[in-house]
């Protein structure tokens, strides 16, 4: 009873403070070209460590000696062993940029970033709300094909229109995309505990 009453505080203050900021985030064709890049660079990095990786002592000296001449033409001696240690560097550093790329790590797919938030605030509010786990759960034999339903899924859809001034139009594919993220990197929403620091005079949550 405690908590349903702090609902609509709750739902206020989400669509007062951080909901504008969810709706703010970049599009997705900025992060895709964001993504893009990262991906050349992590390609790019592991051919130069592997090119490098690929000289004998000889063709690493060459490399040091041409530097040197170029840095130090009156002095072609002066810093061949600083030039050795910094191509050691740069080989350490690009071996392990190239070793851990972002798409080992997790799958490099661009987010409808806004809608993620938001369904991650939603389900940190159900949860607060009822105790209960916020899961997605799909009606494999509905008439119209799959169809997300659910305790969960109606509590959403309840809240989705205000948030996005539509219909549930997004819903699915962004419950689609949240249960993922949390299936598999265990990510979840700290609005709740927020509002709790936010709003300390409300008493216990």
């Amino acid at each position: 009873q405690r908590r349903k009453k702090l609902l609509a505080k709750i739902l206020g203050e989400w669509g007062q403070n951080d909901l504008p900021v969810h709706l703010l985030s970049e599009p997705r064709s900025i992060t895709r070209n964001r993504l893009t890049g990262i991906q050349t660079v992590e390609r790019r990095a592991s051919e130069f460590f592997h090119a490098l990786d690929a000289l004998d002592e000889i063709g690493r000296n060459v490399i040091v000696d041409r530097l040197v001449k170029y840095q130090e033409p009156n002095f072609p001696g002066a810093k061949s062993s600083q030039i050795k240690q910094e191509l050691e560097l740069v080989q350490k550093f690009v071996k392990k940029l190239s070793s851990t790329p972002s798409r080992q790590i997790r799958k490099l797919s661009p987010r409808n970033y806004a809608a993620y938030f938001v369904i991650s605030d939603i389900a940190a509010i159900y949860e607060w709300l009822t105790g209960l786990k916020a899961t997605r759960r799909v009606d494999r034999e509905a008439e119209a094909g799959q169809q997300d339903t659910g305790p969960f899924w109606d509590f959403a859809k309840a809240i989705w229109p205000f948030a996005f001034r539509n219909d549930t139009h997004g819903l699915s594919a962004a419950m689609k995309n949240w249960a993922f993220a949390r299936k598999r990197y265990g990510e979840q929403s700290p609005l709740i505990e927020n509002i709790k620091l936010r709003r300390p005079k409300w008493g216990p949550f």
